[in-house]
């Protein structure tokens, strides 16, 4: 069996509790706070990247632009994530969601829709599903 891959999450120092609570005990996480960083992480052992809306100040394109561009990285799953508690109105988490596609995120996840279909659990679990889903259909 080959050597599990590591999630690399960048994300809000704030946002690290949320994302530990979802998929930590469930996959291997490297947290990152800084575009740098992030940037510095992706290598051969990264099986997937969860990337916060608002990481390291509105980098999330960024981020995502590096990794679609770098060799190894191009072929890593990238989710990009909307906290539930956003101020963003509906027009700019559609511009933000269609950016993140045309920029190749594989998916955009807004967890304030979630919220109105599942409660917590159901949510949770859901994302997990997703995780593996990325990671299966990469590796």
């Amino acid at each position: 069996m080959g050597q599990v891959k590591r999630v690399l999450v960048a994300v809000r120092e704030s946002d690290r509790d949320l994302v530990t609570a979802v998929l930590g005990g469930y996959f291997d996480l490297q947290f990152v706070h800084s575009l740098k960083e992030a940037e510095a992480s992706i290598d051969g052992q990264v099986g997937l990247i969860v990337c916060g809306v608002h990481f390291d100040h509105g980098s999330m394109f960024d981020l995502l632009k590096s990794a679609k561009t770098h060799p190894v990285g191009r072929h890593i799953p990238f989710l990009l994530v909307l906290r539930e508690d956003t101020s963003h109105p509906q027009t700019v988490i559609k511009a933000i969601k269609g950016a993140a596609i045309l920029l190749g995120a594989d998916e955009f996840i807004d967890l304030g829709e979630l919220r109105m279909s599942m409660d917590t659990l159901e949510m949770f679990e859901n994302l997990r599903e997703r995780a593996r889903r990325a990671f299966s259909g990469r590796n």
